[in-house]
């Protein structure tokens, strides 16, 4: 065969090749009977098909030549190429003047390979040596009138094959070496035998479905009880076998590198079921996730699989919120579906199942289901990495208390702390590293702890601080915030000035720092503030008794620091009011000249400024807040679950009805009022027509729904009916009294 100059470059980019010698009239005898699919053949004489531009894999591979084709063809080298390219189909018909041609081992080592046909003048050899067959994905295999080199060369091929369903076999039995043809395959579905007695045949009772056929006669042989569902399995697998070939031609089922957003922002415009894979270079479950990743691309042959190095492609990255490696997302119909961290292979095959739609099941995925395609390697990688899961929720956790305690320390071990992935010296995310950089440019000497030494601290930390990721960066024990925030401050400036007011000296420095809480105040004289600024801002922290202007919303907090005063004020159970410092810049920037606090949050009580986080901490935790609040007037708003024990414990016996004792506003308050005073009770009532709020949420405390409502000492006793019930029986004053 001989290729023209411009396909010399352009053949081995091609998704499926196909080379043909062969007319249908000389084929006619010699293949007319067989069940495979030969009905995809083209009648053109050398002809040369390709389905697709460029593939960096093939999909299928057909090669056929004739009585007259030249003999120094080099077959073998076809079939390498084809092997190295992960071929999934191949179809070999020689019938050439050639001596049987011996294919390359490889081959027979073949991955991928999901369907093969070998057509008379092929020798079929498997190595006898230490070297060991392998053919993990192979469905389906025809051996059409091959010649064997021995008995176990048979052997051995079909040995290779553990999932094997399907067998064809047209024998020559005169020259095909072979005097005992063994098919023991457990797998096996289906076995097909054209012109031959099966009487020199060994394990054919471990077939499903056997079938002769002797001049286009078929004779089947299957029990009763199995025929129905045998023959079901094998409708199924034609089924099977249709739908892949139908997709295949669309996918190649390979892993490609995206090296931009933009190309993934095209990518995601089409619908198609998209897998991304974020890996790191220097980290081992990325690698061993790669490997698992490359298979399953193969098994679902409908889904887009890439990848993306996200520490080199940071806007990629932070537009996932990629925090730790491995990390996949799951697009389908252009929308984000799923996501996944951590290196747990059944996991990421039944995700992709979902997304693929090749997986019904709701149980985990076993090492099988990754897959045909999943090699002796791969299996055992996810059977490590169970026995690791099994491990990891095996051992001991230390108490609630004491890892809360260790982690307090640690926050506090330095005034500024870095929880990070590696060491300053030796980062393991680019996030860590962009922090170690702000760091050092701020001159500002830091601690430092590797999360990924110790995975207690490492997911202990996320339920401590409630920061789901890493970096984070503490100073004096409190959490000023992730990657993100650090970047932003440092820009902006704002994290040397917070630094400096929690008295965070910067390497070098000469003047000492003020205390942390020191040096507040609102300045009388509010220089550099324009009229217009200084009466807007006074207006603002005068705009609600109790004002907070924060980095975000109280719903959500852009820093740690506002958190925490959020999260301190709700304690307290004090209304108040904020802004948003982020979206207001005239504000941000003025509010530090009028009240002379150059940092954020800043808390400000009837327009007088309390201080920062840590004054307030500090106020919070000494009693003082309270007391401070409490003398200008402003008390914690009381819970509605609060409020109601204070009523129904206002008195020893305490009745909730409509109206008042001296005027009922029911019949049925009225009763119980009456039988009280008949009893000689003192009483305490609440009017329930005068607050809707008591009203409706004293039926959920009590569980009754009507009124009234008769407690004795914080008990419910009951309604009317119970009460006269008591009464009547001469109970009442009894129950009351006890």
């Amino acid at each position: 065969m001989f290729l023209s100059r411009r396909w010399l470059s352009v053949w081995t980019m091609k998704l499926r090749l196909e080379y043909k010698d062969i007319k249908e009239e000389e084929d006619s005898d010699s293949d007319s009977d067989s069940d495979d699919d030969d009905d995809d053949d083209v009648d053109n004489e050398h002809e040369h098909k390709d389905d697709d531009d460029e593939a960096p894999v093939i999909d299928s591979l057909c090669i056929e030549l004739g009585p007259s084709f030249p003999t120094d063809a080099d077959v073998g080298n076809w079939v390498a190429n084809a092997v190295d390219r992960c071929v999934l189909e191949m179809k070999l018909k020689l019938l050439w003047p050639a001596d049987p041609t011996s294919l390359p081992k490889s081959l027979y080592s073949c991955k991928y390979l999901r369907t093969l046909n070998l057509t008379h003048k092929i020798l079929v050899g498997v190595p006898s040596s230490a070297w060991t067959a392998s053919l993990p994905s192979l469905i389906t295999l025809g051996l059409y009138y091959v010649v064997y080199k021995d008995d176990d060369s048979l052997v051995r091929l079909l040995s290779s094959c553990p999932a094997l369903e399907e067998l064809f076999v047209k024998r020559n039995k005169k020259d095909d070496n072979v005097t005992k043809f063994s098919v023991e395959l457990p797998s096996l579905l289906q076995f097909t035998l054209c012109g031959v007695a099966p009487s020199n045949f060994i394990g054919l009772q471990s077939v499903g479905y056997f079938q002769k056929k002797i001049r286009n006669k078929k004779e089947s042989f299957a029990s009763p009880a199995t025929e129905r569902i045998l023959l079901d399995n094998k409708s199924q697998q034609k089924e099977k076998k249709k739908c892949y070939r139908s997709s295949s031609s669309k996918m190649s089922g390979t892993v490609k590198d995206i090296v931009s957003k933009a190309e993934l922002d095209n990518l995601r415009q089409s619908g198609a079921p998209i897998v991304l894979h974020f890996w790191a270079s220097w980290c081992d479950a990325s690698k061993q996730m790669d490997q698992v990743f490359s298979h399953l691309a193969t098994d679902f042959p409908r889904a887009h699989f890439f990848r993306v190095e996200a520490e080199e492609h940071p806007e990629i990255s932070e537009a996932y919120s990629v925090a730790a490696v491995p990390y996949f997302v799951f697009f389908k119909d252009g929308k984000t579906v799923d996501t996944l961290e951590g290196a747990d292979p059944s996991s990421l095959a039944n995700k992709v199942g979902k997304v693929a739609g090749s997986s019904t099941s709701a149980e985990p995925a076993a090492p099988a289901s990754l897959g045909l395609a999943a090699g002796p390697t791969i299996l055992e990688t996810v059977k490590e990495n169970a026995k690791a899961s099994v491990q990891d929720r095996a051992q001991p956790v230390s108490t609630a208390d004491g890892l809360k305690n260790r982690l307090e320390k640690l926050t506090n071990s330095q005034p500024v702390m870095l929880f990070m992935k590696g060491t300053p010296d030796e980062p393991r995310c680019g996030f860590s590293r962009k922090v170690v950089d702000i760091l050092k440019e701020e001159k500002v000497d830091f601690g430092s702890f590797d999360i990924l030494s110790d995975n207690e601290v490492r997911e202990g930390l996320k339920k401590f601080s409630n920061w789901p990721t890493f970096p984070q960066l503490y100073c004096n024990g409190e959490l000023l915030g992730g990657a993100d925030i650090a970047i932003a401050m440092h820009e902006s400036g704002e994290l040397k000035d917070a630094f400096k007011d929690l008295g965070i000296n910067t390497i070098g420095s000469k003047e000492s720092q003020d205390e942390a809480g020191k040096g507040g105040g609102v300045s009388s004289g509010n220089t550099g503030l324009s009229e217009t600024l200084r009466a807007r801002l006074e207006g603002l922290v005068n705009s609600k008794p109790v004002m907070l202007f924060m980095k975000g919303r109280p719903e959500e907090p852009k820093c740690g620091f506002s958190g925490k005063v959020v999260e301190i004020l709700n304690q307290e159970k004090i209304e108040f009011g904020s802004f948003d410092i982020l979206l207001d810049d005239e504000v941000r920037q003025g509010l530090k000249v009028y009240s002379n606090w150059s940092s954020y949050p800043q808390l400000y009580v009837k327009g007088e400024l309390m201080g920062g986080s840590d004054i307030v901490l500090e106020m919070q935790k000494s009693g003082e807040l309270k007391k401070v609040l409490s003398e200008k007037g402003i008390t914690g708003k009381q819970s509605l679950e609060d409020r109601l024990k204070a009523l129904i414990n206002s008195s020893e016996v305490m009745l909730f009805m409509k109206g008042s004792p001296d005027e009922p506003k029911c019949g049925f308050s009225s009763k119980v009022v009456k039988a009280l005073r008949g009893e000689n009770v003192s009483f305490g009532s609440f009017d329930i027509l005068t607050d809707e709020e008591i009203r409706q949420g004293i039926k959920n405390f009590s569980n009754w729904p009507t009124f009234p409502q008769l407690y004795y000492k914080g008990e419910l006793i009951g309604g009317c009916d119970i009460i006269m019930e008591l009464s009547e029986s001469g109970d009442l004053k009894a129950t009351l009294s006890e």
